[in-house]
C-alpha cells in the first residue's frame, strides 16, 4: 500500500513535515507517489539544491541562495498550492542529525497546513546526547530531560517529537518512526509509539528505504 494512502492524504492537502531522521526522504516518497496528479515542494525554511528531484509532475517553489533553496513568503506558497493536488513543505531543519531541540521560531509550520507529519528515527535510541548527534544540543537536553553525554532512550525520543507536534502541529497529525528496518529496531519503535499514548494522531512504524514497509500503530 502507498504511504500516501496510509497517511490518508487527499487532493488539495498542504503537508508540513517536521522532525529529524528522514524528512527529505519522506517528502521525496510522497512526491513520487502523487507526481501524476501534480506536486509542489516548497520549503518553509531551506533545503539543499542537491536534494531537488528532476521528475515530471514535481515542481519546486523557493529562492536560490548559494547551495540552498530558501523559503519564499508563506502567502506565495499558499497561492501556488492551489494549482497542485499536493503541496509538501519541509518545515524544519536538523543539520542532518538524528536528534534536535527546537528554538522558539521553529518549526515553521504555516497556519494553512492541512496536515503535519513528524519524523523520528528508531536508530536515535542508544546514541549519546552530544553535539555530533543533536542539532541545538542545549535545547534538546532541556526538551528531552537528558543531561549531556547521557544515552538517549525511547522516552527521550518520544518526548522530543511529542512535544514538537503538540505545540506546533497544524491540521491532521501523524508521526512516522523511521529506520525501523530490522526486528530489534521495530521493537524499539514500538516502545516509542507506546510512550506517545497522549498523541492524538496516526503513528506509523517502518522504513523509508526502497522496499521498506509500514505498519499502523
Amino acid at each position: 500500500m502507498k504511504l500516501s494512502t496510509l497517511l490518508k492524504l487527499t487532493p488539495g492537502d498542504r503537508v508540513a513535515v517536521v522532525g529529524c531522521g528522514g524528512k527529505t526522504a519522506l517528502i521525496d516518497r510522497l512526491a513520487l507517489e502523487a507526481a501524476e496528479s501534480g506536486v509542489l515542494i516548497a520549503p518553509t525554511t531551506r533545503i539543499g539544491l542537491d536534494q531537488m528531484m528532476d521528475k515530471p509532475g514535481i515542481a519546486y517553489l523557493g529562492r536560490a541562495e548559494g547551495s540552498k533553496l530558501c523559503a519564499v513568503p508563506l502567502e506565495e506558497i499558499l497561492a501556488a498550492s492551489k494549482e497542485y493536488a499536493l503541496t509538501l513543505m519541509e518545515a524544519d531543519g536538523s543539520a542532518g542529525l538524528p536528534l534536535k531541540g527546537w528554538a522558539s521560531h521553529e518549526p515553521v509550520v504555516p497556519s494553512f497546513a492541512t496536515m503535519t507529519i513528524g519524523v523520528v528515527s528508531a536508530r536515535a535510541v542508544g546514541l549519546a546526547a552530544i553535539p555530533q548527534n543533536a542539532h541545538r544540543l542545549p535545547l534538546f537536553l532541556a526538551q528531552s530531560g537528558l543531561s549531556e553525554g547521557y544515552i538517549v532512550d525511547e522516552a527521550a525520543v518520544a518526548r522530543m517529537i511529542g512535544r514538537c507536534m503538540e505545540r506546533n502541529g497544524m491540521g491532521r497529525k501523524a508521526i512516522l518512526i523511521n529506520q525501523a528496518d530490522n526486528p530489534g529496531l521495530c521493537a524499539v519503535a514500538g516502545r516509542i509509539a507506546r510512550l506517545l499514548d497522549r498523541f492524538e494522531g496516526l503513528i506509523l512504524i517502518g522504513s523509508l528505504r526502497e522496499g521498506g514497509t509500514w505498519s499502523v500503530n
